[in-house]
């Protein structure tokens, strides 16, 4: 019996109540490895199955099959003038090359060990997420199933839970607030926009800087659509997206065309090559398929949803974050329809060329770090696609120069016990295999040889914030009782701050510019034989070595030699300089140089659509009373001014939006933003604003208002109770008594 495990959950799950306990475990998970091995279970480490070659090759299958995937589904799925299917196909990438690498993995150790048995978790029903290491198992049991079948292996298949629940059918309670800090003022948007900003995961960092050096006069001109959980120390004109997402789009077409879209396996449907790996064709990948095409509807729904911010501000210039992912570049697509000249940023990284070839085909000019990728990004974009180096506006990046600067200026000598500090980061997965753990292995082996060896040094690892293995690390230390060796948990430029040397164990990271900026001699230490990470660092400044026996020379050479040493230094300098051409306030005047030359396009961006232009003002002017940022007399007056407004704007042709229901998506807002200030208004009180100023030819029937008004009712009883507020009864009995009144009137 070989016993599949994906992760540290099937683990205990498994090890707690095991019927086979002669069965042999495979996995290729860190943690598994290692938990299974301090406990004596024979285990199998798949990666011993994965060669250096294969990483390459499944990558570049992993991409074709998403080409041909978008030829043969070509027209298929259309929303206005966008190809769906083309501009999200890349979002199939990285699940499918998951199942490739899975099934070399497993059908080599299949092959190899030749159970008479099989025995792996049957859970195939989240959907794929990447943001590691929490990427479902699902992927991993239904290859194993699949492959075991073919094969014609006994099964058994192993549940951790008794049922699975659909989290689409889930539904929050409606008190399920989140308080938060917002900004005490808010600024409204002019008449005229000039700027249209989109902006709303981790690309924020990246224009932060950009809408904080905004002057007043300037901001109101701006119009940013993010999240008020990042932006809420702006002083700019803003829309919530989550407010956005219940927009009533009309996109029937579009989803009744991916409806008709046969629900069968990868490889039917996304390619005709033969040579592709069997596993793409079974239907136990099904459920990947079926994700994607609600990915799909996502798709359709970005787009329309650029559209319309488009057409209500007709921006002069666009920016948009990182455009890699589909529905970035389907909204992007919808903005270019509606006329707006868009420009993105893209965040960068140290990995970079393994993530630009999700922009494959991209024509939006591009604003990145610096030349290393930016060179990576012109091998994929559109060749009309300007790719523009104007450096980082990231906070975190801010200091760098001025780091550099300092320490230059300190000529810091290395102390005579030097403190050697070990960069580690998570090793990968499946979905993206960067070091072999077996190597990996053997360099934390060699580590504790070297640090027995020189007793006179400090060595410390710093692992990654996010994703490591700080277990597995701090037993290395106590187990081998090495009194050198130590677990750092301050954060990375505190620990630099008097280090003598650096090095990144197997895995590259951002982490190296820290290390250029604060003058800390930095080497890649790569022993892992998967991918090609050292041609980022190999002849552009930063020392590469491929064994710790030769890290060991190396350091000991630099340590020995000034000469030497400034040598390194001043390579470092060079690619710094060359990985982030300018940071901070250079940054931003560099991108509002590019910005500026974008809106000064001799074409004209065309007449704002003063419908849809009404719609988002009344967006803008709710959430700017749930937060409280004006005054209560304001918040009516405004209202009263947009009932005016709406009396002479016409509804009936309302393009790519559903006039019918604009209404009840307005009157529902309120209730529909999951945030709440302290100094905000009663949302009863927004319901009652919004219905009054709703021209009569958009004005839903009485009972949705009524219905939007228990809620939001509901929704003020229950945040009065949290405060701490008397009138918390008031407000629960009106939503008693109109939830009463809509009984009796159904």
């Amino acid at each position: 019996m070989l016993t599949f495990i994906a992760n540290l959950s099937q683990y205990h799950h498994w090890a707690n109540g095991r019927h086979q306990k002669d069965a042999q475990l495979a996995t290729g998970d860190v943690q598994v490895l290692y938990e299974a091995g301090r406990a004596g279970l024979p285990v199998v480490d798949l990666w011993e199955y994965f060669y250096e070659t294969d990483a390459n090759q499944l990558d570049a299958a992993a991409w074709s099959f998403c080409d041909a995937l978008a030829r043969n589904l070509a027209g298929r799925v259309v929303q206005g003038e966008c190809d769906v299917i083309f501009e999200m196909r890349n979002e199939l990438a990285y699940p499918v090359r998951y199942a490739l690498v899975a099934a070399t993995l497993v059908g080599r150790c299949l092959a190899a060990h030749n159970p008479d048995a099989v025995e792996c978790f049957g859970e195939q029903s989240e959907s794929f997420a990447w943001d590691p290491p929490d990427i479902p198992p699902d992927i991993f049991n239904a290859v194993v199933e699949s492959i075991a079948r073919e094969r014609n292996l006994p099964i058994e298949l192993l549940r951790l839970h008794d049922r699975v629940v659909d989290s689409s059918r889930a539904s929050p309670e409606i008190c399920e607030l989140l308080e938060l800090q917002f900004s005490t003022k808010a600024v409204r948007a002019a008449n005229d926009i000039s700027y249209l900003a989109l902006s709303g995961g981790q690309d924020y960092s990246e224009a932060e800087a950009l809408f904080l050096s905004l002057m007043p006069d300037e901001a109101k001109r701006w119009m940013l659509a993010s999240s008020p959980m990042r932006s809420r120390a702006l002083n700019l004109p803003q829309l919530d997206v989550q407010l956005l997402r219940g927009m009533p789009f009309e996109m029937s077409p579009a989803l009744e065309s991916i409806d008709r879209l046969p629900c069968t396996s990868l490889g039917d449907i996304g390619h005709v090559d033969s040579e592709l790996p069997q596993i793409l064709k079974s239907p136990t990948l099904g459920f990947v398929w079926r994700h994607f095409l609600a990915s799909l509807k996502k798709g359709v729904f970005a787009y329309c949803q650029g559209w319309s911010l488009g057409c209500a501000y007709a921006p002069k210039a666009g920016f948009y974050g990182w455009d890699a992912w589909g529905v970035a570049r389907c909204c992007l697509a919808g903005l270019r329809a509606a006329g707006a000249r868009m420009i993105s940023v893209h965040h960068s990284g140290v990995g970079y060329q393994r993530s630009c070839r999700r922009v494959k085909g991209l024509a939006t000019s591009v604003l990145c770090w610096g030349e290393y990728d930016g060179a990576a990004l012109r091998l994929y974009r559109d060749r009309n696609s300007k790719v523009l180096a104007v450096g980082s506006m990231r906070r975190d990046h801010a200091d760098l120069l001025k780091m550099n600067q300092l320490r230059r200026a300190s000529q810091i000598v290395p102390k005579s016990r030097p403190k050697i500090v070990l960069l580690t980061a998570q090793l990968g997965n499946m979905a993206m295999p960067i070091a072999k753990v077996s190597s990996h292995k053997r360099t934390l082996e060699g580590i504790v040889e070297w640090c027995e060896a020189c007793p006179d040094w400090d060595f410390v690892i710093k692992p990654h914030p996010r994703y490591d293995y700080y277990e597995i690390y701090e037993t290395l230390c106590q187990q081998n009782r090495i009194s050198n060796l130590t677990i750092e948990r301050r954060n990375a430029r505190e620990t630099l701050q008097d280090a003598t040397i650096a090095v990144l164990l197997n895995v590259p990271s951002t982490i190296v510019l820290d290390c250029c900026a604060m003058r800390v001699p930095v080497w890649f230490l790569n022993e892992t034989g998967f991918a090609s990470f050292p041609a980022l660092f190999e002849d552009r400044g930063v020392a590469v070595v491929s064994d710790v026996d030769t890290l060991k020379g190396e350091v000991a050479r630099v340590l020995s030699n000034t000469l030497l040493r400034e040598q390194m230094l001043h390579r470092q300098d060079e690619f710094l300089r060359r990985m982030i051409v300018a940071v901070g306030p250079e940054a931003v005047a560099n991108v509002r140089v590019e910005l500026a030359r974008l809106a000064g396009d001799a074409q004209g961006p065309g007449a704002p659509n003063r419908e849809l232009r009404w719609v988002f003002d009344v967006v803008e002017m709710a959430e700017i009373a749930m937060r409280g940022g004006m005054g209560a007399r304001e918040i009516v007056n405004a209202f009263a001014d947009l009932a005016k407004v709406a009396q002479y704007l016409a509804w009936a042709n309302l393009p790519l939006v559903r006039s019918d229901r604009v209404g009840e998506y307005l009157l529902n807002l309120p209730t529909a933003w999951q945030f709440y200030a302290r100094e905000g208004m009663a949302r009863a009180r927004i319901v009652r604003l919004i219905n009054k100023a709703l021209p009569v030819s958009i004005r839903p029937a009485r009972r949705v208002y009524r219905n939007a008004l228990r809620d939001a009712c509901y929704l003020d009883g229950t945040l009065a109770r949290r405060m701490g507020r008397v009138t918390w009864p008031l407000w629960s009995a009106a939503a008693m008594t109109l939830a009463r009144a809509s009984r009796v009137a159904s």
